[in-house]
């Protein structure tokens, strides 16, 4: 559990990362409009739960296209899971 924990943490950041670098929006409105997703995809352990609200987020602070968001964000929550490889 340890090991999977430290493993989420290193990826989380170095995401974080690659958003500061070659991110189109600064870093601090990134973690504003994603922290509220990341808190319920943390205490949910679901990242499907956390969909929704990450959508809403997105929708009212950042000023990406409705049909852009509408597809890449399912997308990635389903696609991009860290934690599967991890847990099996």
């Amino acid at each position: 559990v340890a090991l999977m924990c430290s493993v989420l943490a290193v990826l989380i950041l170095i995401f974080f990362g690659v958003v500061a670098v070659a991110g189109a929006v600064p870093l601090r409105l990134f973690l504003q409009t994603a922290a509220p997703a990341l808190s319920i995809a943390f205490t949910s352990l679901s990242s499907m739960a956390a969909l929704p609200v990450l959508m809403r987020s997105v929708d009212e602070r950042l000023a990406f296209p409705r049909t852009t968001t509408a597809l890449l964000l399912p997308f990635t929550a389903s696609l991009l899971r860290l934690s599967a490889p991890v847990s099996h």
